[in-house]
């Protein structure tokens, strides 16, 4: 069994709020097998257009990729526009005093 690559992603923006911060890190596996997607998770999603932290949802040949800030929209991804995908595991967040 191997437990794969983790990498480590800073969040930009308020789309994923209030589940994650700006400045938060996130610790994420790398997903060999795209197959094993799994429906509402947070992953990191890297396309040619860029790198996005959203909740999933596989149809098709098509991922949705939703916020869970609801000032922001959703937006699909083809599977095959899809570099890479990494599965979110762990939070890391700074307090601001």
């Amino acid at each position: 069994m191997t437990l794969g690559q983790l990498y480590a992603f800073e969040v930009s923006g308020d789309s994923m709020a209030p589940t994650l911060d700006a400045q938060d890190i996130i610790v994420a596996r790398k997903v060999e097998d795209f197959t094993k997607l799994i429906n509402g998770v947070i992953y990191v999603i890297a396309t040619s257009t860029g790198l996005f932290i959203k909740r999933i949802e596989v149809c098709d040949d098509t991922l949705i990729l939703t916020p869970d800030n609801p000032m922001h929209d959703a937006f699909n991804v083809l599977i095959k526009d899809v570099k890479f995908v990494w599965r979110a595991e762990r939070r890391i967040t700074t307090i601001n005093a």
